[in-house]
């Protein structure tokens, strides 16, 4: 299985420029689009903010992950109107991956997936990255 973070970017901009109603507007479009490129198992909640998780279990290979998260920012990237307003939006992705023969906890995974989160928007937004394991001591110094 694998666990994402998908958090929108410039997202503080959209509600300083346009609003708080167009923000709700758009979390609402962001979550549609989100759960309409996910498969029937596959789970989407907003976990705060503008940041969401996507649960994709019964992957069969670890590339299907990454095959989602490119249908995500697709999906995402694609032109919004909200009451009026044409908005362009961009998604950062951070990817953990939990193979049979590891157990983590839920909350080894949601840091792994904070990690790659951390690592896609500092390579410039508007992408994903997978969790390695060699980065997440560098993360944290």
């Amino acid at each position: 299985c694998a666990l994402m973070f998908v958090d929108l970017d410039k997202f503080k901009e959209i509600n300083d420029s346009y609003g708080h109603e167009i923000g709700d507007l758009v979390l609402i479009e962001l979550a549609n689009r989100l759960k309409h490129c996910l498969r029937e198992t596959d789970v989407v909640a907003r976990l705060g903010g503008d940041e969401f998780t996507v649960l994709l279990p019964e992957l069969n290979h670890s590339d299907e992950a990454e095959d989602i998260a490119n249908k995500l920012l697709f999906a995402v990237g694609q032109s919004m109107n909200c009451n009026g307003q044409n908005l362009h939006l961009t998604v950062s992705i951070g990817i953990t991956l939990l193979s049979a023969k590891e157990s983590l906890g839920a909350s080894q995974l949601i840091r792994r997936a904070d990690i790659a989160l951390y690592r896609a928007k500092e390579a410039g937004k508007n992408c994903y990255r997978c969790f390695v394991e060699e980065e997440q001591n560098s993360v944290l110094k």
